[in-house]
């Protein structure tokens, strides 16, 4: 009875009861609100950054070659372009090899290897003289290679814009956009600076001309690209170069073609001539070369410089990210 009546008496008076109940609230949520937030996993960073990029798929160029990932899959068979292109029936998604890059600082162009008209460099009318589109860049600009057999040799020089650390130039290949090599010249030579080679398939062929050759640049930047096939050297770097960044590159395949391997010339993979400074290699590999991985040349072995003096050692090289196969002749072709 006792307990009833005060269950009665606590009926009779509800305004209190929920008065107590309504402070205690006000007290509570916004606990509960802060502790959601602490929370690991519930906030978000803009734009969803690491998790969205990494599954839209592909790589995106460091802005820090630092933080560069470990080495993926070449951007390119280095053969003609698939019957079926890699990635067919994915509609218009990106394959995953294709570079998921930041907007351009600047302006952004497309070349086509296909025959037409000479475009104004859209993607609809894109540029088909490659050679005199890079000689329109300026800093912060990008040209991206759509899919196709680019053969020529092309050489950014002294008629073309030189990027800096902030807005570099940058020349981007898509998949199955290759550059072939067309005479005994490296099939890319870099002789300004502030320039970013970023995925590029590059194919020198039968000719004795290295397929990169970086000549008294500063701050170059080649990332995942795929460089193989050619008679000559893969990539050189000479005097006069400094803070060459290699990053996720693929150099395989040098020396050999062109006649019986024992008449083929030696090679190396990666060749720096001294009076450089400055390079740096990250997670990249170099295999199947006819000739030494990396071949770094003495003052004497490289000979006098333009004032006839011997050129200092090449400094400051950090290597130890390079991973070198010695396996001539190659077994793995493509």
């Amino acid at each position: 009875m006792k307990q009833l009546q005060l269950e009665q008496t606590a009926n009779d008076r509800p305004w209190p009861v929920r008065s107590t109940l309504g402070t205690e609230l006000v007290a509570i949520v916004p606990l509960l609100v802060v502790g959601l937030l602490l929370v690991p996993g519930c906030s978000k960073a803009p734009g969803g950054a690491p998790g969205a990029q990494a599954a839209a798929g592909g790589q995106q160029a460091p802005a820090n070659p630092d933080e560069a990932l470990p080495p993926g899959p070449p951007p390119g068979k280095g053969g003609a372009p698939d019957v079926e292109p890699r990635g067919a029936g994915r509609g218009k998604a990106e394959h995953p090899d294709e570079l998921k890059l930041p907007p351009a600082k600047g302006n952004t162009f497309w070349a086509s290897a296909k025959p037409g008209p000479e475009g104004d460099g859209t993607r609809e009318q894109p540029f088909r003289d490659l050679q005199a589109a890079l000689r329109r860049l300026r800093p912060g600009d990008r040209i991206t290679l759509l899919p196709g057999d680019f053969r020529a040799s092309f050489v950014i020089d002294e008629r073309c814009a030189e990027g800096t650390a902030e807005a570099p130039i940058e020349v981007v290949g898509r998949v199955n956009a290759i550059v072939r090599g067309g005479a005994d010249s490296p099939t890319i030579a870099v002789k300004r600076s502030g320039w970013n080679l970023l995925g590029l398939d590059i194919v020198p062929g039968n000719h004795t001309g290295p397929a990169v050759e970086i000549a008294g640049a500063r701050d170059v930047l080649l990332f995942r690209c795929h460089l193989h096939g050619g008679d000559g050297d893969g990539l050189v770097i000479g005097p006069g170069s400094e803070r060459i960044t290699l990053a996720q590159i693929h150099i395989h395949g040098f020396g050999r073609v062109g006649g019986p391997p024992q008449r083929r010339a030696e090679v190396a993979g990666l060749k720096i001539a001294p009076g450089t400074r400055g390079i740096t290699v990250k997670g990249s590999k170099i295999q199947n070369v006819n000739g030494p991985p990396v071949k770094v040349l003495t003052p004497a072995e490289y000979g006098p410089g333009p004032n006839r003096k011997l050129l200092p050692p090449a400094a400051e090289l950090d290597l130890g990210a390079l991973e070198t196969v010695t396996n001539w002749p190659e077994t793995n072709p493509t």
